[in-house]
């Protein structure tokens, strides 16, 4: 996966769901810790894309970071989003959140489609 402006790029293979599917995919990983809280990655990847895009994670066990959740996600999805300039201005005004991600693939999948027809 890469992440914020392809800065950096881990080509190691890993076990992702799929979550949503279409133009553009959404996948989700789990990385477990002992010492610290489990994260919980959640991804996309468009269909020409080499490899997924990290998008946000979440935080299960004692620790919960929304903000720092929130703040991530804003910055890397829109930047992923960013050719549906609407969709990408509305995630950076927080019109859309990271808990959205599932709706946001969706209206990302139908714009794209109804661009290419």
């Amino acid at each position: 996966y890469t992440g914020y402006g392809n800065k950096y790029k881990n080509t190691e293979p890993s076990w992702l769901r799929l979550v949503r599917n279409g133009y553009m995919s959404l996948y989700y990983g789990f990385e477990p810790s002992f010492n610290t809280p489990s994260y919980n990655m959640l991804y996309c990847k468009k269909e020409n894309d080499e490899i997924a895009y990290f998008i946000s994670m979440t935080y299960s066990g004692a620790l919960t970071l929304t903000t720092g959740v929130q703040r991530k996600f804003k910055k890397n999805a829109s930047f992923y989003f960013g050719d549906y300039k609407e969709l990408a201005e509305k995630i950076k005004n927080s019109e859309y959140q990271f808990n959205d991600l599932i709706k946001i693939v969706g209206l990302y999948n139908e714009w794209y489609t109804s661009q290419n027809l």
